[in-house]
C-alpha cells in the first residue's frame, strides 16, 4: 500500500486550481488523474479493511484467552 497518496493529492490540487478554459481543453488530463486517484483511494480503503479485520480477529482472540 502506498502511503504517500501522491496521485490523490495531485488530483485534489488540480481540481482546486483548474480554470474554466482548462476544464474545456485539458479535461483528459484531469480525467486520467481522477482514475489514478480513485485507484489509490480504493487501495487505501482495502488496506483499512484489512487492518480492521486483523484488529477484530486479535480482539476476539484476546477475549477468548482472557475467559480461560
Amino acid at each position: 500500500m502506498n502511503n504517500s497518496f501522491q496521485n490523490l493529492n495531485k488530483f485534489l490540487e488540480e481540481i482546486k486550481t483548474i480554470g474554466f478554459l482548462q476544464r474545456i481543453f485539458v479535461w483528459g488530463h484531469v480525467k486520467k488523474l481522477s482514475y489514478d486517484a480513485y485507484k489509490e483511494f480504493n487501495d487505501l480503503i482495502q488496506g483499512l479493511d484489512t487492518v480492521y479485520q486483523n484488529l477484530t480477529t486479535e480482539k476476539n482472540n484476546f477475549e477468548l484467552s482472557s475467559r480461560s
